[in-house]
């Protein structure tokens, strides 16, 4: 058994006022996201029931929350939005499943920066399914290591730990995060780099 993340989204009349206390006595990994919450099922079968029995039982303790659940962050956050778009329940991607599941979403939902999203555009990808037939060194070529990441959401096959508490300052599919990366000179002289290094202060410091 991998893992399973259950994404909750907010709704239901009973829907948790106090939705960080639900977490905690849900499951030790959780993240509070802007419209729910992301919880780690994973293991808690004798707490919550085994499969889609626990993340039914969990929805239903959430007042009937629409829920996702899969074995990424990105594939239970896309099954939530795609049972709200049906009025509500849960919808639950198996492991076996979760690449030809993603393969029909737009890499709008890539969690990416937009550059990386344009780039690719650029190369002609605009679904997931497109992103997953690209050969994975072409991806190196153009984006470095990151470009294996990306396809690694894709495919479904990533898995960040989820950080206990709010979501805040990173996107909240993936993890990324606000930084700036920079090679810096010494002394720092050069304009556009001081220019850069300001802006991701910035950044970070809205985040947080």
């Amino acid at each position: 058994m991998g893992r399973r993340i259950l994404h909750l989204r907010n709704g239901g009349p009973g829907f948790p006022v106090d939705l960080t206390s639900f977490c905690e006595g849900a499951t030790p990994r959780w993240e509070i996201t802007h419209d729910g919450a992301l919880l780690d099922i994973s293991g808690t079968d004798r707490l919550h029931g085994p499969g889609l029995d626990g993340a039914a039982t969990l929805c239903l303790r959430a007042g009937g929350a629409t829920g996702g659940a899969g074995p990424t962050v990105l594939a239970a956050r896309l099954a939530s939005r795609l049972a709200q778009s049906w009025g509500g329940g849960i919808y639950v991607v198996s492991e076996g499943s979760v690449g030809a599941f993603l393969a029909v979403f737009p890499i709008l939902f890539l969690p990416a920066l937009p550059r990386e999203v344009d780039r690719l555009r650029q190369l002609g990808v605009r679904s997931f399914g497109d992103l997953q037939a690209v050969p994975r060194p072409l991806l190196k070529a153009v984006f470095g290591d990151r470009g294996g990441e990306l396809a690694d959401e894709a495919r479904g096959v990533s898995g960040r730990t989820l950080r206990r508490g709010e979501a805040a300052g990173r996107d909240e599919t993936s993890g990324l995060e606000l930084v700036a990366g920079i090679r810096l000179a010494r002394p720092l002289n050069d304009g556009p780099a001081e220019r850069a290094l300001r802006r991701g202060l910035a950044l970070r410091a809205l985040a947080r």
